[in-house]
């Protein structure tokens, strides 16, 4: 009865009501960030988002420097084949659909997954969170995070 009891959090948290690929799409802006080595103070992604029936679709725009913002774009079914990227800090690219609202992107540099990300949209707060492990920062430290992406009104 315990378990039951336990468990049952988890099942209302993990079980909200489905989301369409259309209510996953559009606009959202970084509102929280945890970095396990301490965030940048100015860190700011604002990102575009399109979920289709088959295919993730990003844009992110780091403007940690305002001056020189980072774009990052990818787009990629989710059959988890790795497929070339041209970009920063990585040169191919893996998408899996794991449920309806998750999403495993693995990113690679010369054959290795350099950075692994589970990326989950939560209809009930109408906002992306993505967990995150860089295998190898510069200096060899491994970092991990957690961001929370508000849907822009």
């Amino acid at each position: 009865m315990r378990m039951l009891a336990a468990l049952l959090p988890l099942a209302l948290i993990s079980s909200p009501m489905a989301a369409s690929p259309q209510r996953m799409s559009g606009a959202f802006s970084e509102r929280q960030v945890y970095f396990n080595d301490g965030a940048p103070p100015t860190l700011k992604i604002d990102m575009e988002i399109k979920v289709d029936k088959d295919t993730l679709t990003y844009r992110g725009v780091n403007t940690m420097d305002p001056a020189n913002p980072i774009i990052t774009e990818f787009s990629g079914k989710f059959d988890g084949k790795v497929r070339p990227y041209v970009g920063r800090h990585f040169d191919h690219l893996a998408i899996h659909k794991l449920h309806h609202d998750e999403f495993l992107v693995e990113k690679y540099q010369d054959g290795q997954v350099v950075i692994g990300e589970f990326w989950r949209y939560a209809a009930d707060t109408d906002e992306w969170i993505r967990h995150g492990v860089v295998a190898k920062m510069p200096g060899g430290k491994t970092r991990t995070y957690v961001e929370y992406y508000r849907r822009q009104k």
